[in-house]
């Protein structure tokens, strides 16, 4: 078989698998819009923490577990954000596996209308020290870009 022929269906295939991805990321980004739009958003009795879970090949299967005051409120895996919304005063920020969401800890003092944001940077693996901090609006943004998904948060 010369090289021209087996290069066809190699070719007939990526067009073929790139037709079937089409819809499927456009449903994601659609998808991405819905979530987005439910989450909460900060007002006048409530802030927000928005917890996001930067991507990292180890530990990339391996779901996180995240806790409000020790009450599990959210799951995340890699490139996943979403946000929590909390009264007004101080709140502890927990993340670790299901049997221990408070491994790791971020302090957090909520005023009503604010948004805080939390990075949950794995590492290695979910007990990486100082992989779970608290960064400011212009990080998140940039962190976030494009390239994560949003999940829904928990009610509570």
């Amino acid at each position: 078989m010369r090289a021209a022929d087996r290069k066809f269906p190699i070719a007939a295939a990526l067009i073929a698998l790139a037709s079937f991805a089409a819809p499927v990321a456009a449903a994601t980004k659609a998808d991405d819009k819905a979530c987005l739009d439910a989450l909460p958003h900060p007002d006048a009795e409530h802030a927000v923490i928005v917890i996001y879970r930067v991507p990292s090949l180890k530990g990339m299967a391996w779901t996180h577990h995240y806790a409000i005051d020790g009450v599990h409120r959210l799951e995340l895996r890699s490139k996943q954000y979403s946000a929590i919304a909390v009264a007004r005063g101080q709140h502890i920020v927990g993340v670790g596996p299901a049997s221990h969401q408070d491994y790791q800890t971020v302090p957090i003092e909520a005023k009503a209308g604010e948004a805080y944001f939390i990075e949950d940077h794995p590492g290695y693996d979910l007990y990486t020290p100082d992989r779970f901090f608290s960064v400011d609006r212009d990080a998140a943004d940039k962190a976030l870009g494009s390239h994560y998904h949003c999940r829904a948060s928990a009610a509570g």
